[in-house]
C-alpha cells in the first residue's frame, strides 16, 4: 500500500511540473527565442535577477502575495510579446487564493507608528525653534530701535527746557510792570472813601501811557515782530516745497523706520496688516523695514522696487537722493 501511494505522489509531482511549466517554461523560452539574457531583462524591466528566476522556475515565493507577483508577469510578458491573461489564468489555477498573514501586517503597522512618532518630536522641535526665533528677533528690533527713538526724544526735551528765556525790549517790560501794578491796584481791597482817590491815579496813569514817545516804541516793536515771523514763513514754504513725499501700504504686519537728511525720526513703529502711513520729510531719506515682503513702498507716486535693498526680508534704503 505504501509504494502504491508514492507511486501516486511522485506521479502527481511529474503532473504539477509539467502544469507548472507552461507558465516559468513559457516566459524562459520566449526569453532564449528572442536572445536574451536574465541581464537585459533587468535592465529594461529594472526587476532583480531572483525575480526573473523565479518567474521563469515556478518560484514565487519571494514576492509577497500573488496580486504582486501577477503584476511582474504581466510586465514580463509584455516585454517578451507574450499574451498576458493566459499567463495570468495559469498563475491563477496554481494559486488560488491570497495568503494573508497578520504578524507581517502587524509588524509593518508597529513599523509606520513609530516612524511617525519618532518624526513627530523632530518636526515639532523645529517649529518651535523658528517661533522662538522669530520672537527674538522681534523683541530685539522693538528694543534696538525702540531705545534709540526714545532716547533721542529724551535728549530733544532736555535741550528745550534748558534753553533760556527770550529777554524782552526795554520798553515792553515797563509796560508789563505797569499793566501788572494796576492788577494788583485793582485787586486789593479798598474802602468807599479811598475808591475815588484810586480811580482819578489810574485815570491819571491810563494818560501818561498815551504819550507819542510809547505809541512810536510799539508801533517799532510791532513792526520787528512782524519781522521774524514772515522769514520763518518764508523758510517753511521753501523747507516744504524741497520735500518729498513716502508712502508705505503693509499687507502684513511689519517694522518701520523712516529718518530725514538731518538724522531726524520721522516714523518708527510696528504697522499693522492692511494699513498704510504716509511720510514727508527733507531728502534724502533713510528707510528700514522688517518685512519687505509684506511692504509696499511709493515715493512722490511712483512704486519703488525693494529687490537690490532686500536681505533675509528686511531692506535698508535711501530715497530722494540726487
Amino acid at each position: 500500500m505504501k509504494m502504491a501511494t508514492k507511486k501516486k505522489e511522485t506521479a502527481a509531482q511529474e503532473e504539477l511540473k509539467e502544469f507548472q511549466s507552461e507558465l516559468g517554461g513559457v516566459l524562459k523560452q520566449a526569453r532564449e527565442s528572442q536572445k536574451l539574457s536574465i541581464k537585459d531583462v533587468c535592465t529594461r524591466l529594472h526587476f532583480n535577477e531572483s525575480q526573473i528566476n523565479g518567474m521563469e522556475t515556478d518560484d514565487f515565493s519571494i514576492f509577497n502575495d500573488p496580486s504582486h507577483a501577477r503584476a511582474f508577469i504581466r510586465s514580463y510578458a509584455r516585454l517578451l510579446g507574450l499574451n498576458e491573461e493566459v499567463l495570468l489564468n495559469k498563475h491563477r489555477e496554481l494559486f488560488p487564493s491570497q495568503v494573508f498573514n497578520p504578524i507581517d501586517v502587524k509588524t509593518e503597522t508597529m513599523a509606520l507608528s513609530s516612524k511617525k512618532s519618532f518624526e513627530f518630536p523632530k518636526y515639532g522641535l523645529v517649529i518651535g525653534l523658528l517661533v522662538i526665533l522669530g520672537i527674538a528677533a522681534w523683541f530685539f528690533a522693538a528694543a534696538h530701535f525702540g531705545g534709540s527713538s526714545e532716547e533721542k526724544a529724551a535728549e530733544v526735551a532736555s535741550t528745550v527746557e534748558a534753553l533760556p528765556e527770550v529777554a524782552l525790549p526795554a520798553a515792553e517790560r515797563s509796560q508789563e510792570d505797569a499793566g501788572k501794578q494796576l492788577v494788583t491796584e485793582i485787586q486789593l481791597p479798598q474802602s468807599q472813601s479811598n475808591q475815588d482817590q484810586s480811580k482819578q491815579v489810574q485815570s491819571n496813569q491810563g494818560q501818561s501811557n498815551q504819550t507819542p514817545a510809547v505809541a512810536a516804541n510799539n508801533e517799532s516793536l510791532k513792526s520787528d515782530a512782524n519781522k521774524p515771523s514772515t522769514a520763518n514763513k518764508s523758510v517753511d514754504t521753501k523747507a516744504k516745497a524741497g520735500d518729498v513725499s513716502v508712502k508705505l501700504v503693509f499687507s502684513e504686519a511689519s517694522w518701520v523706520s523712516v529718518k530725514d537728511s538731518n538724522g531726524k525720526t520721522l516714523c518708527s513703529k510696528v504697522a499693522k496688516a492692511g494699513s498704510e502711513e504716509t511720510v514727508q520729510g527733507v531728502p534724502p531719506l533713510n528707510l528700514h523695514v522688517g518685512n519687505a515682503k509684506g511692504t509696499q513702498i511709493f515715493l512722490n507716486g511712483q512704486a519703488v522696487d525693494l529687490s537690490s535693498s532686500t536681505y533675509n526680508n528686511m531692506a535698508r534704503l535711501v530715497l530722494g537722493a540726487e
